[in-house]
């Protein structure tokens, strides 16, 4: 993403533009792989040495909120940012600090259609992620 479209999706949230709302979502972007927090501030630090700790996690804070970023935490109870925007779920690897983003469409359609079929009391429905645990095979095998 560039800073441009950056900056167009903090006003489109009604977000003020600021250096590190801009540096911090341009380095959860730039890293990928849902960094955490130290990771995000170790890369904005390189373009802004005077950043602080408290204002990544603030900024972090306000883009989750607004929906700009998503936080998911880790088997190992980690939070990891994520600034994919496209629909898709996460599997977490148990026992890995280690979260890789799945895609499948029919899997989406099923979930959203049951949904939709629904109702929780006292609740509304605006959306929903799935979070699959398990095992991570390198080898491709079930």
């Amino acid at each position: 993403m560039n800073t441009e479209s950056l900056i167009n999706r903090l006003k489109e949230c009604g977000l003020k533009v600021t250096p590190q709302r801009v540096l911090v979502l341009k380095s959860v972007a730039a890293l990928g792989d849902h960094p955490t927090a130290e990771e995000i501030f170790r890369k904005a630090k390189g373009e802004l040495p005077n950043i602080a700790m408290g204002t990544i996690y603030n900024v972090l804070d306000i883009l989750v909120k607004k929906g700009l970023i998503e936080r998911i935490s880790t088997q190992e109870d980690k939070m990891r940012y994520d600034v994919v925007s496209e629909n898709h779920h996460h599997l977490l690897g148990s026992g890995l600090d280690m979260i890789e983003d799945y895609y499948n469409e029919e899997l989406t359609g099923m979930i959203g259609k049951y949904l939709d079929e629904i109702t929780i009391p006292g609740f509304r429905i605006s959306g929903f992620k799935l979070n699959i645990s398990g095992d991570f095979n390198k080898s491709g095998e079930n």
